[in-house]
């Protein structure tokens, strides 16, 4: 991994993440789960992409998407079930 791939996916995990906490705002999550959240799925995307072909220098296109891709997944689900509350009958 280099520099610019982790620093490429802190900048797309809280892109993300705090996108994902504006659109929730309502739901009561704290603020700094959703971007967590998504600079550790941007993050792990950088680590599959690096252990799927590790001879590949640089930063490229792929990367971006994949890393956009694992943070909007992750962050949506978060958004999605966090700050529910379960009934018990």
């Amino acid at each position: 991994m280099t520099a610019g791939s982790i620093a490429a996916g802190v900048a797309v995990g809280l892109l993300a993440g705090l996108a994902g906490h504006l659109v929730a705002r309502r739901r009561g999550l704290p603020f700094w789960l959703a971007p967590s959240v998504g600079v550790g799925a941007a993050l792990l995307a950088t680590i599959v992409i690096r252990l799927a072909n590790p001879g590949r220098p640089g930063l490229s296109t792929t990367d971006v998407l994949l890393q956009v891709l694992f943070a909007t997944a992750a962050v949506g689900l978060v958004t999605a079930t966090a700050g529910r509350t379960r009934e018990l009958r």
